[in-house]
């Protein structure tokens, strides 16, 4: 990731810190960004990665938790075949 945006929350009592910053992600479909969220709260961490595009005028996101660093191969994988499916309905 190349710049997070940090974030500090208390939720019923529960300090939440959270981070936003753009994952490092090949562009899919006509256009696309990545992001990855990550939160932590009382020992355990959250990690969101969004993948967010077009394909002609269809929007997609693609969206990713987990309790581990993902995939990064698996999840292009996966969004490469949901794209190729986007592209091939008429």
């Amino acid at each position: 990731m190349r710049r997070h945006l940090p974030t500090n929350a208390v939720f019923d009592g529960t300090k939440i810190h959270a981070t936003l910053g753009a994952l490092s992600f090949p562009k899919v479909g006509d256009d696309s960004s990545a992001w990855a969220i990550n939160a932590s709260a009382e020992g355990i961490t959250l990690n969101i990665d969004l993948i967010l595009g077009r394909v002609g005028n269809e929007m997609f996101e693609f969206v990713y938790e987990d309790l581990d660093t993902a995939d990064i191969s698996q999840l292009q994988s996966l969004v490469s075949k949901g794209v190729a499916r986007i592209k091939d309905t008429p």
